[in-house]
């Protein structure tokens, strides 16, 4: 009908232009090819934030744009805006920029990964055609009006950035427990629900953020044809992306029992997953041993599993790697229930049941059985509530790193509060009874202060302006701390970087991320990306801030782009015009992965006795200070280990308890691990296995869990820590150059700090046929 009318408006022009009627023909020829076109252009038409719905302030999430094709096949751009932690508006647009095709009346789905700073701020998403803006629409935030967030017209709150999120795929298994902590601020727990393969993300950055996936393959998925996952195969893009987020450092719970010669067979789609050898289907009609391992203290009553006269259908598993926490046969490696294993520098929990088959989803003790799968045991009421203190919450490790990366700036300082008040005193006794008693006492000429009153504003200026570039200098400084990750198994890598930048001047910065190797040559990465970091706290500044956010959008400041997360290295700045006000300071976080050619050696085995013997050996090609060995619960100092050094582990030397290495909670003040922690050093500790020394089994930072890596102690890995002392490796870079320009002063005003922390993870050798 549309064309139909633009030909007979088009033939009605030609015909006024050929009769003479010029003005006319003119005007209806307007009319007919600039607004029809545009009439004609694709539109926004909904749009879905995070996994599920669910997603936290301060992190990745996908967020999936629909927009309806026009009369014509148009190639388009999609560009989201959100808010950094300071408000600023952020623009990101899909990997690479890439356009997409739209079809006439055809709504298609583009995916974008974006990072919100602001708990309540609304998301800005423009369409581009041609370089042109063809459409933009704003969707405001809400908190209850599912429809709305169902149909994309409206997208869901933010969790907050110190929740726990689990994503549970295929079944609901009731991972949405209350949280045990009350309070304003206090950790909660959010659970997900996605039974739509369509809608995982086909990169691992989509799953930033969550604590936790929780896939169940389906109770009744006997074929292929039956399961939720039965269309995808082990080379799908979406369950590599799984794959490659666990071993990231993601956590997985896998149930599979019904399916799983479907799914866990070799060339299955979660063969690769499995922590162990698959040797067919079974079942057991015994299941004490499976409410043996819920039942823990302060759970409620659960009763038994109620099978009737059937039984449990169970993935049988061989040789199990990792833990066997439950199993229904004599020995663990003898019919395993659950086991958990490291994968990379994650782990997956592997149920060899189906917590969505009914004796299970109808049995009182499911809430505790996934409790425990999610190292979510019950606590006392007193214990529980301590992290939940907003206090404490205020104190996420990350607020305590930031600050102390402010003080030490050298050649910055900071004027104390009560100078400024005594120095606004000070400036209106001058200007005020000062002023009159030197024009009538010693000028004797009251209209003289014409002339001095001015002269003090401008003097007391010019005084304010000198005194700050001398409390503040003139030079770019970067303070910045590293953690690098490697398994020496494999070689694999994973690195973060947190560049704290204090900016003299007004201005925008474009920065990329150069990785390094631990002996400073250049690394191509599989995936790296830089972005924004935000305070997890209700303060100023805070992500959590309960001020008010303007639901008509922000306007784009700067730009983030998302490419190297999920295609590689990029050519051209990741951060694009980052503004930073003068004197004032921005912090950025930076993720990469890839490969190291040259690790730590060791020799390590158990010595019965719960403690570990052999040797390490540093094959790195660097020198490493202040190393120490951490296996179960035990630490030894190992001191500096130059490049090729070896040093002997002997259990005769008494080892430290980590929680006396690290400093544990006091149990009736629950904020002393953070005041214990008052230097970068202590800090980088405690990001490594922080979790052991709290008495609630948080780590230290919520924000930055993922860095906890007190979970391949329980697996039974063991840890060597240790510091790089000679510069940093990996840093953000211009393109003219370093983002930082070395002076002749750098011995006693160093523009750049840097504070490098590396984490190896070694294996153990087996000196048993159930030892793990």
């Amino acid at each position: 009908m549309t064309r139909l009318l633009a030909r007979a408006l088009t033939v009605t022009a030609f015909r006024l232009l050929a009769i003479g009627h010029l003005s006319l023909g003119l005007a209806l020829w307007g009319l007919v090819s600039a607004p029809a076109l545009a009439a004609e252009s694709p539109k926004i038409v909904g749009a879905h934030l995070g996994l599920g719905d669910g997603y936290k302030v301060g992190f990745w999430a996908p967020l999936r744009v629909v927009v309806e094709g026009g009369d014509a096949p148009v190639g388009v751009t999609v560009l989201a805006i959100t808010p950094d932690s300071d408000g600023v508006g952020v623009a990101t647009t899909t990997p690479s920029a890439r356009p997409f095709s739209t079809q006439p009346g055809v709504k298609s789905e583009e995916r974008l990964y974006v990072r919100v700073g602001q708990q309540n701020a609304p998301i800005e998403v423009r369409v581009y055609a041609d370089g042109r803006q063809i459409d933009r629409r704003v969707f405001p935030v809400t908190n209850g009006d599912f429809e709305k967030i169902k149909a994309g017209k409206e997208l869901p709150l933010a969790n907050s950035a110190i929740n726990r999120l689990f994503v549970q795929l295929g079944a609901d298994v009731g991972a949405a427990f209350e949280s045990d902590a009350e309070g304003y601020g206090a950790v909660g727990n959010a659970a997900t629900l996605i039974t739509n393969p369509d809608d995982l993300p086909p990169d691992a950055i989509g799953y930033d953020g969550v604590d936790a996936v929780v896939l169940t393959t389906g109770a009744r998925a006997l074929d292929a044809s039956a399961g939720w996952l039965g269309q995808l195969t082990a080379n799908d893009p979406r369950l590599s992306a799984l794959v490659e987020w666990v071993r990231g450092g993601g956590r997985l719970v896998l149930s599979c029992g019904a399916a799983s010669a479907t799914m866990l067979a070799e060339g299955g789609p979660l063969a690769e997953l499995l922590p162990g050898d698959y040797a067919g289907p079974s079942s057991i009609a015994d299941t004490s041993a499976i409410e043996r391992f819920a039942d823990v203290s302060g759970a409620p009553d659960m009763g038994v599993i109620n099978q009737g006269v059937g039984t449990l259908n169970l993935a049988l598993v061989e040789n199990p790697r990792g833990q066997v926490l439950a199993h229904a046969g004599r020995t663990a490696t003898e019919t395993p229930l659950v086991i958990r294993a490291p994968v990379g520098f994650g782990e997956v929990t592997f149920v060899a049941f189906d917590l969505d088959a009914p004796a299970i989803a109808n049995w009182n003790g499911r809430d505790a059985l996934v409790r425990q799968l999610l190292r979510l045991p019950f606590n006392p009421p007193d214990e529980s509530r301590r992290y939940g203190d907003w206090r404490v919450w205020q104190q996420d490790l990350v607020n305590t790193l930031l600050a102390k990366l402010d003080d030490e700036f050298v050649g910055v300082r900071t004027t104390p509060f009560l100078a400024i008040v005594g120095l606004v005193v000070l400036y209106l006794l001058l200007i005020g009874p000062g002023d009159y008693f030197f024009v009538k006492n010693v000028l004797r000429r009251v209209e003289a202060t014409w002339v001095t009153f001015p002269i003090l504003v401008a003097a007391t200026s010019a005084a304010a302006y000198f005194g700050a570039y001398w409390l503040k200098g003139d030079k770019l400084r970067v303070n910045q701390v590293e953690i690098i990750d490697i398994d020496t198994a494999d070689g694999a890598t994973r690195g973060r970087l947190i560049t704290h930048l204090f900016s003299p001047t007004a201005k925008r910065y474009d920065v990329s991320l150069a990785p390094k190797t631990l002996t400073g040559e250049s690394m191509t990465p599989t995936a790296s990306g830089t972005a924004w970091l935000g305070k997890p706290s209700m303060g100023l500044g805070g992500m959590q801030s309960s001020s008010s956010n303007s639901q008509s959008g922000v306007a784009p400041n700067y730009q983030i782009d998302a490419t190297p997360l999920v295609a590689g290295p990029l050519q051209g700045p990741t951060v694009a015009g980052m503004p930073v006000q003068v004197w004032s300071t921005k912090t950025l976080v930076s993720r990469y992965s890839g490969e190291t050619g040259r690790v730590v050696e060791s020799q390590l085995a158990p010595d019965g006795g719960g403690l570990v013997e052999g040797s390490v050996t540093n094959d790195t090609g660097i020198d490493l200070a202040d190393c120490r060995l951490l296996y179960g619960t035990w630490a030894w100092k190992l001191g500096a280990m130059g490049d090729g050094e070896t040093k002997s582990v002997d259990p005769g030397v008494s080892p430290l308890r980590i929680t006396t290495l690290l400093g544990k909670a006091s149990e009736t003040n629950p904020y002393a691990r953070n005041n214990r922690w008052t230097t970068i050093a202590a800090m980088g500790d405690a990001l490594s296995v922080g979790s052991l020394t709290s008495s609630d089994g948080e780590a230290a930072s919520r924000y930055l869990h993922d860095l906890d890596l007190a979970n391949h102690l329980a697996a039974g890995k063991a840890i060597l820590l240790a510091q790089i002392d000679d510069g940093p490796r990996t840093e953000l870079v211009r393109a003219e150059g370093p983002l930082v320009e070395l002076g002749e002063n750098e011995e006693t005003l160093p523009s750049q700090r840097s504070w490098v922390f590396v984490r190896f993870l070694l294996p153990i050798e087996k000196t048993g046929p159930d030892e793990e």
